[in-house]
């Protein structure tokens, strides 16, 4: 007993269970990508098939209803659910900067900036924005009510401490010298021409001052548990496929 009163053993708990959240993490987030994919899939499979059979609601609620008796409770699997699958494949399939971030997301995540976001800057700005900061879905929706990407570009959050002087110089006549403010406001959401090169992790908004306050054990546990609650259907989704 007089082991665990040693100085060495709340150190060795803490790694081994940071170890623990870690692989929990990674897991989720593993069967998270697995499960985008595999929407992608399909939907590409109905979509071919609509392009080349013709098929329509009827045919798609059939396959719905067929899917749902085989894997019973996998709401994923509605007539609905495989008509975004189709539309997710369609908005996506020419857009190749795109194609890599939306598995980095979940399907929840992504359907709220595919249905909310019709410019691929807005869009690539959210991909990146949820993936790197762990946003939930109600977090992502007030970011996107906010119009954040827009404030971003505009220069009316920490856009400028986010930029190195060879991009900011670069940037500047775009953002403050233009003779034309609405056109310009207009431009953000249309895809200002000159912010594609720097759309990158290194620009996104930085987390508050309040998100390194905590320690990272605390942060990984909360990235966790945000993770594990959207990822329900993930998981009885892929349980119920094997």
């Amino acid at each position: 007993m007089s082991d665990l009163t040693t100085s060495a053993y709340p150190g060795f708990l803490l790694e081994i269970k940071s170890r623990i959240r870690s692989a929990q993490y990674q897991a989720l987030r593993a069967a998270n990508k697995e499960l985008v994919s595999l929407y992608w899939d399909l939907g590409q499979s109905i979509h071919q098939k609509q392009e080349t059979l013709g098929w329509g609601k009827a045919v798609v609620q059939t396959l719905a209803n067929d899917l749902q008796f085989e894997f019973p409770g996998r709401n994923g699997f509605s007539a609905r659910n495989l008509w975004c699958m189709s539309q997710f494949y369609e908005e996506y399939r020419k857009r190749p900067i795109l194609q890599p971030l939306v598995a980095e997301i979940s399907w929840a995540k992504n359907m709220v900036i595919m249905t909310r976001c019709k410019d691929d800057l807005q869009r690539e700005f959210y991909l990146r924005a949820t993936a790197r900061f762990g946003w939930t879905k109600a977090v992502l929706q007030h970011q996107i009510d906010n119009q954040s990407c827009e404030k971003y570009l505009l220069n009316q959050t920490n856009f400028d401490q986010t930029l190195t002087p060879l991009f900011h110089s670069s940037l500047k006549p775009t953002v403050t010298d233009s003779p034309a403010p609405n056109r310009l406001q207009s431009d953000c959401v249309s895809g200002i021409k000159n912010a594609r090169p720097l759309m990158s992790d290194s620009l996104i908004p930085t987390p508050s001052s309040a998100f390194y306050a905590h320690p990272r054990e605390t942060l990984l546990y909360r990235e966790i548990a945000a993770l594990d609650a959207e990822s329900a259907e993930v998981l009885e989704t892929i349980k119920g496929l094997l």
